[in-house]
């Protein structure tokens, strides 16, 4: 990916505490780990479990909305211009998740007069909707869908909002909202995601990451980024770990960062990013340098005597570019973008 790309996603993000977009292949199995994610990504905000709890169940139904009522499109509408993103915003005391996916023309007057059924409702009326709708329409395939939109409204405490894009005369690109507390970015949030879309579709992107890389959010996208995006998911996977050693340098084990996983043919792209003061960035560059000038034997020689410690010689930072390096299929490239105090530095390799 284009160093300046990153960066411009990174800017434009820049006002969330945390962001996740999964814009792949998405699977019913990843399910589980969008719990474990919400919990991640309450990490920090002083929320209570209730907090927690209420917006990992929302992020689930969302995603199994996607999942469940997407309607099949062929397979370069569905990576272009319908394609289906699932994506989460944690601000400075709110949250919002939004799910895009392509339905049926058919199918939109009854999901609208499902949303226009529940607007302006509290608590309660949500609770007796809810009921009511079971007792009529009970978890059918369209019925279950309206159920899901009661709950997340009920659990976000707050209006649903939505919004559509044509997708030619049978579909309609479909983009539903749910929010937590009060935020100026929540209000942009459907227009923001008309934006990332774009970005998404011409690059390809189909997991980004943007805040404290905790041990939950690592193992998550690990997971993610071996679950069939692409043709030799052990690479992408590897490539992703060297990534993320890169990083440990960079910004710390928990520190704020921007991982993007894009594919480039049948390959990963991976490309990561961090804030860093002058002296970390100069040295990068230099290592960058020395690395992609090396053959692979000399490669590997480096890499063995960093691994062993020999000749006295540790430099955990320049073992992670060799092993970054020797993931790649390209040699690594960075770019470097300056900030009032320090620089956005991107590392990307093609593995």
């Amino acid at each position: 990916m284009d160093a300046r790309i990153a960066y411009a996603l990174f800017k434009g993000l820049e006002g969330d505490r945390f962001t996740f977009i999964h814009a792949g292949d998405l699977h019913d199995s990843h399910t589980a780990r969008l719990i474990e994610l919400g919990e991640a990504a309450m990490e920090g905000a002083d929320a209570p479990r209730s907090a927690r709890q209420r917006l990992a169940y929302v992020m689930v139904e969302a995603y199994q909305n996607i999942i469940r009522h997407r309607a099949p499109l062929a397979p370069d509408m569905a990576r272009g211009t319908g394609r289906s993103i699932f994506m989460v915003r944690c601000h400075e005391g709110a949250q919002q998740v939004v799910a895009v996916n392509p339905l049926h023309r058919a199918d939109l007057p009854e999901l609208e007069r499902s949303l226009k059924d529940i607007e302006g409702l509290d608590a309660k009326g949500l609770k007796e909707r809810f009921l009511r709708r079971l007792g009529t329409e009970g978890h059918r395939a369209r019925g279950g869908a309206g159920l899901g939109l009661i709950e997340m409204a009920r659990r976000s405490g707050q209006d649903l909002r939505h919004d559509m894009r044509e997708l030619g005369p049978d579909h309609v690109l479909f983009l539903l909202q749910a929010r937590f507390g009060d935020h100026p970015e929540i209000d942009r949030g459907i227009a923001m995601t008309a934006v990332l879309s774009g970005t998404i579709i011409q690059q390809d992107i189909v997991l980004l990451f943007k805040g404290p890389r905790t041990a939950m959010v690592e193992e998550t996208l690990l997971e993610l980024a071996a679950n069939g995006h692409v043709t030799d998911t052990e690479a992408c996977r590897r490539g992703t770990l060297s990534a993320f050693a890169l990083l440990d340098q960079l910004a710390g084990k928990g520190g704020p960062c921007l991982v993007v996983l894009a594919r480039e043919g049948e390959r990963c792209a991976v490309t990561v990013g961090a804030v860093c003061t002058q002296g970390p960035q100069e040295r990068l560059a230099d290592l960058v340098r020395s690395v992609n000038a090396m053959d692979e034997q000399a490669r590997r020689a480096t890499y063995r005597d960093q691994l062993l410690g020999r000749n006295d010689v540790s430099d955990p930072l320049l073992l992670a570019i060799v092993e970054l390096a020797r993931c790649s299929h390209q040699p690594i490239a960075m770019g470097a973008f300056p900030l009032p105090r320090g620089a956005f530095v991107t590392v990307s390799a093609l593995v």
